[in-house]
């Protein structure tokens, strides 16, 4: 049973992390606001600065995030039995107040912390990752 609840929270992290790694592209390819650059920013990390720069290390950091959030969803509303929206929004609230150390700390180009357009593109972008996040639990959760 176990198993099953822990591959129900990787494919809700997995399809909630490209969905709002997609959504920040777009918000950033359209507005020029740099959110998805901050989403996998990582040149303030010593010990990962070195790969800065190579989006596909970025994105597996990502994801790597976006999955420990799907699994850790799953135990909240399935061991702990929070409400799903409860929890997926608890979760996301933490991620998307990520936005304050990644502008702040950032060594390279980022959204300013003061700028209201990358703040709500950011906000728009994590509650769409929050919405799927809690569609693709119940889904997964439903057939596991």
């Amino acid at each position: 049973m176990w198993f099953k609840r822990f591959i129900a929270g990787v494919s809700s992290g997995i399809f909630s992390g490209v969905i709002l790694g997609l959504i920040l592209a777009a918000f950033e390819e359209i507005s020029g606001k740099r959110v998805y650059t901050l989403l996998l920013n990582i040149d303030f990390i010593p010990w990962l600065s070195r790969w800065s720069g190579n989006m596909w290390i970025e994105w597996v950091l990502h994801m790597t995030v976006a999955v420990s959030i799907g699994c850790i969803h799953v135990l909240l509303t399935e061991i702990y039995k929070w409400p799903d929206v409860l929890s997926a929004s608890a979760l996301t609230v933490i991620a998307l107040f990520m936005y304050i150390p990644l502008s702040t700390l950032a060594l390279g180009p980022a959204p300013s912390l003061i700028d209201g357009m990358a703040w709500g593109l950011w906000f728009l972008g994590h509650l769409c990752f929050c919405v799927s996040l809690i569609w693709s639990s119940r889904s997964s959760v439903k057939n596991a």
